[in-house]
């Protein structure tokens, strides 16, 4: 089985394993105060996922259509390469970020992204619903 193994810095010593659907290419860790706090995989694996290391759970999934090459994580912006085409969430510090509540519009292409695939739509909007409550009543501008 795949997965992206978390290892103490310090040591070396595995502190956790993450299960991943397929080969992982891309790894991203974001610190945040000395520490760090979120790490971000792709690859072979329809999706990006960002994972909150303190909690060891899932925050954000995002699908892809292409294998993902590199990704970059900050606090801010959120960025991966799948395939031949860039993606870029969040603008930078006086922008928004994200980890903002998304558009209704932005929440539409991602599940018109997704139509074929219904198991892994639900587990993203899943994860976007726990996140953002409010997301349910969002409407198009």
């Amino acid at each position: 089985s795949k997965a992206v193994a978390v290892l103490d810095g310090l040591t070396g010593r595995p502190r956790f394993r993450i299960a991943a659907p397929g080969t992982v290419w891309a790894v991203a860790l974001l610190e945040e105060r000395g520490a760090a706090t979120k790490l971000a995989y792709g690859g072979e694996c329809a999706a990006l996922t960002v994972v909150d290391l303190h909690s060891r759970s899932e925050e954000l999934q995002l699908p892809v259509n292409e294998p993902i090459y590199s990704v970059a994580l900050t606090g801010e912006s959120l960025c991966f390469a799948a395939g031949g085409t860039g993606t870029l969430f969040g603008q930078g510090k006086v922008e928004y970020s994200w980890r903002d509540q998304p558009s209704s519009d932005g929440l539409t292409t991602l599940i018109d992204a997704m139509a074929g695939t219904e198991d892994q739509l639900m587990h993203c909007i899943t994860l976007i619903v726990q996140r953002h409550p409010a997301i349910v009543n969002a409407r198009s501008s």
